[in-house]
């Protein structure tokens, strides 16, 4: 069963882009950028309440998800999408951070005591939680490989999140039985 992209977009800290409507944002940090994308028409409506908190990936891939579905002409994305991502590091790069703020700040003074997005998985619950997305969720560590023999055929769309250490890449396909 092959899927049909209808939307494409990518983020960094300080762009996103899309690829079939062309928008190119940029700002000088996520939480400006997030600001901008909102006020686009078209732009689905995305609850960004938890953005600040966010560690860098997961702004990325909330931006660039809901830059895929204006992307896609959608302005209110299906419950039922299913979130599947992946990457070669899993969540090496937060766990990293946490670790060097937990030695120089110590336990009381630092992150120790808060809740760390230290799970791969998290910038995919970022995704579903700012756009009321209620399908499965899955994250795969590995290489594009892996990711493309996982992919399960299905009557759902799909939003395929790829991370690389240079930004967020994500997909928006379309199951062939809708």
């Amino acid at each position: 069963m092959k899927y049909k992209i209808l939307g494409c977009a990518s983020a960094t800290e300080n762009s996103i882009r899309t690829f079939r409507k062309k928008m190119f944002l940029e700002a000088e940090n996520c939480t400006i950028l997030a600001e901008k994308l909102l006020t686009v028409p078209g732009i689905p409506a995305a609850d960004l309440c938890n953005f600040r908190r966010e560690e860098r990936r997961s702004r990325e891939a909330v931006l660039a998800a809901t830059a895929a579905f204006y992307d896609a002409g959608i302005s209110m994305p299906d419950s039922d999408t299913f979130v599947l991502g992946g990457g070669e590091n899993g969540s090496r790069e937060e766990n990293l951070l946490y670790l060097q703020n937990y030695r120089s700040s110590l336990r009381h003074t630092g992150h120790g005591h808060l809740f760390v997005a230290t799970l791969p998985s998290t910038p995919l619950c970022e995704i579903s939680m700012a756009l009321k997305l209620h399908g499965g969720l899955f994250y795969i560590n590995g290489t594009r490989k892996n990711i493309r023999q996982e992919l399960l055929s299905g009557p759902f769309p799909l939003l395929l999140v790829r991370q690389h250490q240079m930004g967020t890449a994500v997909f928006l396909l379309d199951c062939p039985a809708r």
